[in-house]
């Protein structure tokens, strides 16, 4: 048996903060990354509040900020929200005080863990839609020279399979520790049943005269007043020559169905573009649970901390970082 004082089991990077932390503090920490990499579905969005979060988020890979802000289309308009931050005080009319509300609660259910129609009422944060908009890239390199500075962490990749959940212990090859945290909603054992799943398909793409004016990532929605979920809601990323195209879809429908709804929904947005589904390939992002998950109580037990739908976020990775920080703090002081 390898014996350790912290386990800690996360999606990259989540879980690496607390790693640091344990191994300032003298202690042997085993960090296991799951694998494969669980790629985010939406920027991430950065301002004067979160300065030890951009520094983390850099020192791991790279940060490119995107000019204007957060793109968002809507079959009326177009906007770069970094551009119209008066929004933020809308005028009396109606019609403003109808889509400032609207934002608010698209701004809460873009982080939430729990997604109930189109407003997220649980969610105790929500992103800053008008704040600075960066996409970030892990870096291998930076991956590797960040390990080499915390020679108490022992780094080590395992797929789901490779893990068990016995006697509120995670059961990885030999490895037993004093605490656990597990940073995770891949291990089925401990997570609630899940109602919904980021899932990004790929579309080759004929953009024309629309290249030039889009950005790296941009949010689409075809119906406010339809459920921000399925095709009426896409994040997309611009790769190459591809759209990385991101759904939030239930796990009990036919996926193929909003594909092509979604192929649709593009062309729609961009009269004359052509769009195609480059093969059956996906990639898949994180959970969101209906409200139900809340009534369930935290796995939770001397040494042994799993995450839940109160303590971390899924769609936003500062809010993820910084959930762990407020952690940390926590732990301190208990």
């Amino acid at each position: 048996m390898i014996d350790f004082d912290v386990l800690i089991v996360g999606d990259w990077p989540k879980g690496f903060y607390l790693a640091q932390q344990f191994s300032l503090k003298n202690e042997k920490v085993a960090y296991i990354e799951l694998t494969p990499f669980l790629k985010n579905p939406f920027p991430v969005f950065l301002n004067e509040s979160y300065p030890l979060e951009k520094v983390f988020l850099e020192n791991l890979g790279f940060l490119s900020f995107q000019e204007g802000g957060l793109c968002f289309l809507t079959s009326e308009e177009v906007s770069f929200f970094q551009e119209r931050k008066r929004d933020r005080n809308l005028g009396l009319s109606k019609t403003n005080l109808f889509k400032k509300e609207m934002l608010s609660y698209l701004s809460s259910n873009l982080t939430s863990k729990v997604f109930e129609f189109n407003n997220s009422y649980l969610s105790e944060e929500s992103l800053d839609l008008f704040s600075d908009c960066f996409l970030f890239e892990p870096s291998l390199r930076k991956k590797e020279e960040i390990k080499k500075k915390y020679p108490k962490i022992h780094f080590f990749s395992a797929q789901t399979k490779d893990l068990l959940l016995k006697d509120k212990q995670i059961v990885f090859q030999d490895i037993v520790a004093k605490k656990t945290f597990c940073l995770t909603d891949r291990i089925k054992d401990i997570s609630n049943k899940a109602d919904w799943k980021w899932r990004a398909y790929f579309f080759q793409r004929n953009l024309d005269s629309y290249e030039s004016i889009l950005p790296k990532h941009f949010l689409c929605i075809k119906n406010f007043f339809s459920p921000w979920c399925y095709d009426n809601l896409m994040s997309v990323f611009l790769r190459g020559e591809v759209l990385e195209v991101w759904m939030r879809l239930p796990l009990t429908v036919n996926q193929n169905e909003f594909v092509k709804k979604a192929q649709n929904n593009l062309e729609s947005f961009f009269p004359g573009a052509e769009f195609h589904l480059r093969d059956s390939s996906f990639l898949e992002s994180f959970c969101i649970y209906g409200k139900t998950a809340l009534e369930i109580p935290s796995k939770k037990s001397s040494g042994f901390y799993v995450q839940n739908c109160q303590d971390f976020f899924q769609g936003d990775l500062v809010h993820e970082i910084n959930s762990e920080i407020k952690l940390w703090d926590k732990l301190q002081k208990s």
